[in-house]
């Protein structure tokens, strides 16, 4: 990971802990940083995994990752 050119974080938390742990471990200027909260805006309530019915985690993970991709491309097309 300290080699690669690109990290991608998908972190889900406001707490950023994920985030703040890459920060001393890589390159900062390496780390992408993505907010899935932003795209999802729901579960903030929920700790335990299973409070939501697998077909939806299933829906709102595929619509996460969708919407990283499409930030990646748009940062660099020829990447993906």
């Amino acid at each position: 990971m300290k080699k690669s050119q690109q990290v991608v974080l998908i972190d889900e938390c406001f707490m950023s802990c994920h985030v703040r742990i890459l920060e001393n471990l890589i390159w900062k200027e390496t780390l992408f940083r993505f907010g899935a909260l932003s795209i999802y805006k729901k579960y903030t309530d929920r700790i335990d995994i299973d409070s939501a019915q697998e077909e939806e985690r299933k829906a709102t993970a595929r619509q996460v990752a969708d919407a990283v991709l499409a930030e990646l491309r748009k940062r660099d097309p020829l990447a993906l």
